[in-house]
């Protein structure tokens, strides 16, 4: 839970960002992009005594051959940086190059 109250504060920091940007005459955008669920060694080094260390075991090896490969896990951030119709209108996060609308 804190990990997922983490990415929220961050995603509501970007929207305030964006908002003092606009207000003080800014044409700088903020975007938030989330890189997806990347198949990394995040999860194997944990202390196993914590459950979210065991969740590759609780995943299996066929799940993670599916999930993306560390390399293609920064193609939104890189899409929200680089491509210039986007705007820093709130509340839009870039996720897998596709804008999500948070309502």
């Amino acid at each position: 839970m804190c990990y997922a109250n983490s990415k929220l504060l961050l995603m509501m920091f970007c929207g305030e960002l964006q908002r003092r940007l606009r207000a003080a005459g800014s044409t700088i955008d903020c975007m938030s992009a989330h890189p997806g669920i990347s198949s990394t060694d995040i999860f194997r080094k944990q202390d196993k005594s914590k459950p979210s260390a065991n969740v590759l075991d609780l995943l299996g090896n066929n799940v993670l051959a599916r999930i993306q490969p560390p390399e293609r896990g920064c193609h939104s951030m890189l899409y929200a940086a680089t491509e210039p119709a986007l705007t820093g209108e709130w509340p839009n996060v870039y996720n897998s190059m596709a804008a999500v609308t948070l309502a």
